[in-house]
């Protein structure tokens, strides 16, 4: 949960443009025009946040949870899903939340940078936005997913 007192919300978006900025999937007949204004743990979440559920340890917190719409790993939504929440399928929901939550705060995340400190093979695929700091050391075949720090 982004915390107020330093981190402004930049905007609010739709379910469908939550699904292109994190590249995943709405289950058929999904509102993609429901608007969400926020990003939110599961217990917090209310009808215009965004949560996600990654880990079985918090299924209670899933199964309970008021968020509008939440990021879901198809194989760990079942039978049981709490009632009015639109669902974001992915395989990775940790990722997709984080890539939701730079697009709702871009200003938290930190501009890329590669430090003329850090040791970083030519034969390292690094993506785009990385941060790599000084004293990294990156070798040969390497491979640094866009956004990572």
């Amino acid at each position: 949960m982004p915390d107020k007192r330093f981190h402004k919300r930049h905007a609010a978006f739709t379910i469908g443009q939550i699904a292109e900025i994190a590249g995943c999937e709405t289950v058929p007949g999904t509102d993609t025009q429901y608007l969400i204004e926020d990003v939110m743990p599961l217990d917090k979440a209310g009808p215009s946040d965004l949560s996600f559920f990654d880990n079985v340890k918090y299924k209670d917190q899933f199964l309970a949870t008021k968020a509008g719409a939440c990021f879901v790993d198809p194989q760990n939504l079942g039978k049981k899903a709490p009632p009015g929440v639109h669902f974001l399928l992915t395989s990775r929901p940790y990722k997709s939340y984080a890539l939701a939550a730079q697009a709702f705060y871009p200003d938290s995340a930190p501009a890329e940078q590669k430090s003329p400190h850090a040791i970083i093979s030519p034969k390292a695929k690094i993506g785009k936005g990385c941060v790599i700091e000084a004293g990294a050391v990156i070798a040969d075949g390497a491979e640094i997913d866009r956004k990572s720090v």
